[in-house]
């Protein structure tokens, strides 16, 4: 850790980094792809005191690098980030350098909340990928308001929350291929009101998701295929309310090894088929019994608005900022209308 920081702070001071070639760069996306090569460079083997999420440990010094030093003249925008992560799509690099150019994402994206935030401008991000692959995109995910990340391939596609208390109004992934999608997120701290998962393929998806107990939230997947998703959901937190529906191998629910066994899963609402020895168990676990009838279920869905949403989540489709304030704004009075039920 130590060796780490003095590396940072050398670095703010201006001592240029090794591995990386000076270069006269002028447009802003050459900038920020300069600034994630160094980055990458000098990041790539931080690991404190052999840290479960290295990510995490660097994101504060990566933070005072890009912010004081790096890009501490750079006036970036959405249009900017998109590019930047466009860009930086197909990385060939080791898995250790994708974790660090993830965390640069991270970085950059929390600069840009800063600034919209003191300007009084609206957090709001999209961004399609085109089905190009992104290791690690917003690993160390920070604040946000409304975050929309769609069509990507790759793993541990957004994560673990950085701050100590972190806020996330809206997140929708949707059309995701890899593993661990949104793995971890939360880890009992993110202020959430929904997390909407969307066509997603792979294994480990929405692994661990525990967002804070203080605030009321609900957690939706729809067309989830691989294995073991919605495992050990709430393990650290609490994942207040889940609504599922065509979710395949959902026996792992709550599970790590095919039993159940978190504690932070409230409420549930789906129609899907269970093995008989899940059921038995989630009947005593769950407020909403497995084996619910389909005239309950769709009065449990009208209640909770469950179509609702997902229909304004589709419309953000392809939209301008503009349309997708509004879309979520919408979303946003739902969530106030059925919190009390959470």
């Amino acid at each position: 850790m130590i060796t780490q920081t003095n590396l940072a702070l050398k670095k703010l001071k201006g001592i240029k980094p090794k591995g990386v070639k000076v270069k006269l760069v002028s447009s802003i996306l050459d900038k920020l792809l300069y600034a994630s090569d160094i980055c990458v460079e000098n990041f790539k083997d931080h690991n404190p005191s052999g840290s479960h999420s290295p990510a995490k440990g660097a994101f504060d010094l990566m933070s005072r690098l890009v912010k004081y030093d790096l890009l501490k003249d750079v006036n970036f925008d959405e249009d900017n980030l998109r590019d930047f992560i466009l860009s930086r799509t197909n990385f060939d690099g080791t898995d250790k350098e994708s974790l660090m150019l993830g965390c640069y994402s991270s970085v950059l994206f929390n600069m840009l909340y800063d600034k919209n935030k003191k300007e009084n401008k609206p957090n709001c991000f999209y961004v399609n990928g085109g089905g190009n692959k992104f290791d690690y995109l917003f690993t160390a995910i920070p604040n946000s308001d409304v975050l929309i990340i769609e069509n990507f391939s790759g793993d541990r596609i957004l994560g673990t929350t950085v701050h100590k208390i972190s806020k996330a109004n809206i997140i929708i992934c949707r059309d995701i291929v890899g593993s661990h999608l949104c793995e971890s997120l939360g880890g009992g701290k993110l202020n959430l009101q929904m997390l909407i998962g969307e066509n997603f393929k792979g294994k480990y998806g929405f692994c661990g998701v525990c967002p804070s107990i203080k605030q009321p939230h609900m957690v939706i997947g729809k067309n989830f295929f691989g294995d073991v998703n919605f495992s050990t959901l709430g393990f650290v937190g609490e994942c207040g309310f889940l609504s599922i529906e065509n979710v395949e191998n959902i026996n792992y629910l709550g599970a790590s090894t095919g039993f159940l066994m978190n504690k932070g899963l409230k409420r549930l609402l789906y129609r899907d088929v269970f093995e008989p020895e899940f059921l038995e168990q989630a009947k005593v676990k769950y407020k909403l019994s497995p084996d619910i009838n389909e005239e309950l279920y769709l009065k449990e869905r009208q209640k909770y608005r469950i179509d609702d949403i997902l229909n304004l989540t589709n419309q953000t489709r392809n939209k301008s900022q503009t349309e997708i304030i509004e879309i979520t704004n919408q979303m946003k009075n739902i969530y106030d209308q059925i919190k009390h039920l959470l």
